[in-house]
């Protein structure tokens, strides 16, 4: 059985893969279409949870307790780093084959 740091982790995953696959239904439908706002108004609050409450409410405060600052501005930089590098490709064009599968789940 997985401990409750690594349910959260894995609940975090599922989130992110769930949040991807309303995307990938926007991508394919188009502004226009009529459940493009009923999933944008979807979208807009599992990200609202899951950014507010999940990351900023409880894992950036545990991260910023765990590292210093140095090695929060060396994540902060690897992280904007990655980012630029998303931007710089199509990441839109990545989501539908990213979410093509249910998330890998860790071995027992």
């Amino acid at each position: 059985m997985a401990k409750p740091t690594e349910d959260k982790l894995l609940e975090a995953v599922e989130e992110h893969l769930a949040i991807k696959r309303v995307l990938a239904d926007m991508l394919e439908l188009g502004i226009d279409h009529d459940q493009f706002t009923p999933k944008l108004s979807v979208i807009k609050g599992e990200i609202e949870h899951h950014a507010r409450e999940e990351e900023e409410g409880k894992l950036f405060p545990k991260v910023q307790k765990l590292l210093d600052t140095e090695e929060l501005e060396a994540l902060g930089s690897e992280m904007l780093s990655m980012f630029e590098t998303l931007l710089e490709g199509s990441p839109r064009k990545n989501v539908p084959a990213e979410t093509a599968q249910a998330s890998a789940l860790p071995s027992p």
